[in-house]
């Protein structure tokens, strides 16, 4: 009987902590996170780091905002948020070679795909 109250307590500490990592239980990646995917990804180079570092921080800040006042948003604040966004994915791939532009679309239309499922 104790053994399954710890298993139960363990589980249950582990479920709270998954959604410990922020309000919505969804784990959102900060500028560091993205950057270093993007890198892994598009195997960006040094200079390409930094120049593309503050764009990711600018939408992390952008999508935080938007997120915070989601239930105020309407569909003009919906499209927005869009515009803003696309408008940065813009000035980061001015910052890429033409192989990792090829690259970055396909990472935005899976993360597109994937951001609508949920």
């Amino acid at each position: 009987m104790n053994k399954k109250v710890v298993v139960i307590l363990i589980i249950l500490s582990l479920v709270v902590l998954a959604f410990a990592r922020n309000k919505n239980g969804i784990n959102k990646p900060d500028a560091d996170q993205m950057l270093q995917h993007m890198s892994d990804r598009l195997d960006l180079t040094t200079e390409q780091k930094v120049s593309i570092k503050p764009l990711l921080e600018e939408k992390v800040k952008l999508m935080e905002e938007f997120h915070s006042q989601r239930k105020k948003h309407n569909d003009s604040k919906q499209q927005e948020f869009q515009t803003e966004r696309k408008k940065l994915d813009e000035k980061i791939s001015s910052f890429l070679t033409v192989e990792q532009k090829v690259e970055f679309t396909k990472f935005r239309e899976e993360a597109n795909k994937k951001h609508k499922r949920n």
